[in-house]
C-alpha cells in the first residue's frame, strides 16, 4: 500500500529550498569554514558527552570492588586460572562453566592469572568499550560516513543504560551491544568483513546477538528483490549462507549442552518445573504479552534518566514520557518520508528480523535461549539502527565535504536535543550491584580456611562466597540455574539436601548430610531461626514451598541450629555464624552460642539480586 505522498506545490517548494542550500553550501568559502566548524563541533560535543559519562561511570569503569550480581554465577570458576588457582574441582563452579562461552573463557585464561577475578572484568568492559570505540573509527573514517555518522553511533550505544548495565562486569553478555556497534559500524562504512566479523565473534561470546545479526544479514541480502538481477541477490545470499555455516559451526558446542548438562528444558518442561514460573528463580513463564514487551524495550531509551541541559524542556517532555518518546520517533520518521535520508532499509530488516527472532524463541522454547532476550536487547537494538541509519545518512543527496558538514550539524543537533530533553542517560554505578566491602571480613576470614572447605547456606545467603573467597559451597541463589535438564535436577537435589539439614530437629541428620557432601562448616544466618520461620525460609520456587513444607507446624526453638553450641561457632559478624562441622559433634550440651544485640539489624546483603534471570 503506498505511503502518503507531498502534494505538487510542496514538492516544488522542497525541491526550491533545497537547491538554494545546494548552491549555499556548494560555495567553495562557505562550504569550507561550514566544514570545519562543524568538524569542531561535533567533536566538542562528542567529547563533553564522553566526559560526562565517562564521569558519570566512574565508579563502574575503575573500582573492582564494584561488580554486578551475575559476577558470582560466570567469573568466580576463574579463580582456577589465578597464580594461586582455587575451585579447580569444585563441581558447582564446572557447572557454571558450561554457561560460559568459549571465547569469554579463553579471554579470562588469559587475563586472571595476570591480574585477578576481580580486575579482570574491568579489563574486559574496557575492551569492549574499545570495540564500540573500534566501530567509530570505522565509521568517521568512512566516505560514506563521516564523524557525524561515528558521533551518532557512539552516542545512541553509551546513552542507552541498558546497554551499560549489560557491558558491566565484563560477563559474556557484555559483548552484545559493543558487537552488534561494530555489525553496524560495518555496515555503515560498508565493509563487509567488520560485519561477518562480527557476527563471528557474537557467535563465540554472545550467540542471542548472533542470532539477531543473522537474521537482520538475511533480510537484507534479499533487498531489492524483483528490482535488481536475481544474480546479484543470489550471490548475496550465497555468501550469507557461508556466514550463517559459519556461526552454526562455532556456536554449535555450546548450544547442544554438555554430557553433564543434559538438554535445555522444553516448553512443555518448564511449564511443569516452578523454577520457570512468576515467583521462580527464572520467572520467564507466562510469556509476557508481546506489543507490550516489545513496544516498551523499543521506547525505553528514550525515557528520561541522568541530567539534563535544558531542565524546563526536560520536565515537559517527562510529563508524558511515553508519548513524548513515540513523538520524537515519528519525528524522526519524518526525515526519509521528506527524501533527506534514504529509506532506513537495514533498521527494517533488524526490526524484522528480532520479531521473527522472538516469535521463534517463544515456539521452540528454550532452544534460542530466553525470549526475553530478543526484546530487552533486540528492540533496543532495533531502536538503534533506526536512529543510526536515518540520521548517520542524512543528506545523502549532497556531495563531499557538503555532506559532511550536514551530517555533522545533524548529529550535534541530536546529541544536543536528546541530552536537553530526555538527559544524559548516565544512571551511577551502573549494574553494580554488589560490593565487596559488603561482609568483607566474613569473606576475608573463609579465604584463609583450607581450600578444601565447602560451605552449606541458604540458598539466598551463600553467593559471595566463591566469588570472595574462593571456597566452595553446596549451590546459592546465582549458581541454581534451571536451564537444563540434568544439571537443574542434581542443583535441586542439593539445595533440598541443605535445607533438611538446615532445618532439621537434631544433630545426627546434620552430620550425616555433612558427610554425604563433604560439607565442612554452615554459615547461618540466626535471624532465620526467629519467630518468622517460614517467611524467612523463602527464596524463590520450588524451593520455597519446599521449606515451607518442612517447617509446616516447627516452633524455631525445635530447630537444631536455633541454639548452636559456642565452641563450633569459628567466626562470628552480625547475625552470621560460621559454624564448623567437626566442632558441632564434640560440642557439649546446652552450650550455646550467645546472642547479639545486633542480630536484628545487621545487613547481611541480601537485597542485592537486582537481575534474576541473567545468568550467563
Amino acid at each position: 500500500m503506498p505511503g502518503p505522498r507531498l502534494s505538487l506545490a510542496s514538492r516544488t517548494k522542497l525541491s526550491a529550498a533545497l537547491n538554494r542550500l545546494r548552491r549555499v553550501l556548494a560555495a567553495p568559502k562557505t562550504l569550507s569554514a561550514f566544514y570545519w566548524v562543524s568538524l569542531v563541533a561535533v567533536g566538542g560535543v562528542l567529547a563533553s558527552y564522553l566526559a560526562t559519562w565517562t564521569m558519570g561511570n566512574w565508579e563502574m569503569l575503575t573500582d573492582p570492588r564494584l561488580q554486578n550480581s551475575d559476577a558470582r554465577t560466570s567469573i568466580f570458576p576463574f579463580h582456577r586460572y589465578a597464580r594461586e588457582p582455587n575451585l579447580e574441582h569444585d563441581p558447582i563452579a564446572e557447572e557454571m562453566l558450561e554457561f560460559v562461552p568459549i571465547a569469554v573463557r579463553a579471554l579470562y585464561r588469559v587475563l586472571v592469572p595476570l591480574t585477578d577475578v576481580f580486575v579482570a572484568p574491568k579489563i574486559v568492559q574496557g575492551l569492549c568499550l574499545c570495540i564500540v570505540a573500534w566501530a567509530a573509527v570505522l565509521v568517521a573514517r568512512s566516505k560514506r560516513a563521516g564523524l557525524g555518522a561515528a558521533a551518532i553511533l557512539t552516542f545512541v550505544v553509551l546513552h542507552d543504560w541498558f546497554a551499560v548495565y549489560r557491558l558491566a562486569s565484563g560477563l559474556p553478555r557484555a559483548f552484545g551491544f559493543p558487537l552488534f556497534a561494530l555489525w553496524l559500524g560495518g555496515t555503515l562504512a560498508a565493509k563487509p568483513w567488520v560485519r561477518r566479523g562480527a557476527a563471528l565473534a557474537s557467535a563465540l561470546t554472545y550467540p542471542s546477538v548472533m542470532n539477531m545479526i543473522l537474521a537482520a544479514e538475511g533480510i537484507y541480502a534479499c533487498r531489492g528483490l524483483g528490482k535488481l538481477p536475481a544474480s546479484v541477490v543470489l550471490r548475496r545470499l550465497k555468501r550469507y549462507a557461508a556466514l550463517a555455516l559459519c556461526c552454526i559451526v562455532l556456536v554449535l558446542p555450546s548450544a547442544v549442552g554438555s554430557k553433564t548438562a543434559g538438554p535445555v528444558h522444553t516448553l512443555e518442561q518448564a511449564e511443569r518445573e516452578p523454577a520457570f514460573g512468576k515467583t521462580g528463580r527464572l520467572w520467564v513463564l507466562p510469556f509476557p504479552s508481546p506489543v507490550e514487551s516489545l513496544g516498551d524495550a523499543f521506547i525505553d531509551p528514550l525515557r528520561p534518566r541522568g541530567n539534563k541541559l535544558v531542565p524546563s524542556l526536560a520536565e515537559a517532555y517527562a510529563k508524558d514520557k511515553d508519548m513524548s518518546a513515540v513523538l520524537f520517533i515519528g519525528l524522526i520518521l519524518l526525515l526519509p518520508l521528506l527524501s533527506l535520508t534514504p529509506p532506513p532499509w537495514l533498521a527494517v530488516a533488524f526490526g524484522s528480523g528480532t520479531i521473527v527472532l522472538y516469535a521463534l524463541s517463544r515456539m521452540l522454547a528454550f532452544r534460542l535461549y530466553s525470549p526475553e532476550r530478543y526484546y530487552s536487547f533486540g528492540m533496543r537494538m532495533a531502536l538503534m539502527v533506526l536512529l543510526v541509519a536515518i540520521l548517520a545518512q542524512s543528506f545523502a543527496f549532497l556531495r563531499g565535504r557538503a555532506r559532511f558538514a550536514a551530517r555533522n550539524s545533524v548529529a550535534i543537533a541530536f546529541i544536543l536535543l536528546v541530552w536537553s530533553v530526555v538527559g544524559s542517560g548516565v544512571v551511577r554505578k551502573n549494574g553494580m550491584t554488589i560490593d565487596q566491602r559488603r561482609d568483607a571480613s566474613l569473606h576475608e576470614f573463609i579465604a584463609k580456611l583450607p581450600k578444601t572447605v565447602r560451605i552449606a547456606t541458604h540458598p539466598m545467603d551463600g553467593d559471595g562466597i566463591p566469588y570472595y573467597s574462593a571456597r566452595s559451597t553446596m549451590g546459592s541463589f546465582e549458581t541454581l540455574q534451571p536451564w537444563f535438564v540434568d544439571s537443574w535436577r542434581r542443583q535441586r537435589a542439593r539445595a533440598e539436601d541443605t535445607l533438611r539439614a538446615l532445618y532439621s530437629n537434631g544433630e545426627q541428620p546434620v552430620l550425616d548430610y555433612a558427610r554425604q557432601h563433604g560439607v565442612t562448616h554452615f554459615l547461618i544466618d540466626k535471624r532465620k531461626y526467629k519467630s518468622d520461620l517460614v517467611k524467612r525460609s523463602a527464596s524463590f520456587e520450588p524451593l520455597t514451598a519446599f521449606a515451607k513444607k518442612l517447617l509446616s507446624g516447627v516452633e524455631p526453638e525445635e530447630l537444631y541450629f536455633h541454639d548452636i553450641p559456642k565452641r563450633a561457632v569459628v567466626f562470628r559478624q552480625g547475625s552470621w555464624l560460621l559454624v564448623e562441622v567437626a566442632r558441632l559433634a564434640g560440642a557439649a550440651p546446652g552450650e550455646t552460642a550467645p546472642e547479639s544485640a545486633d542480630d536484628a539489624d545487621h545487613d547481611t546483603g541480601h537485597d542485592d539480586r537486582e537481575d534474576r534471570d541473567d545468568a550467563e
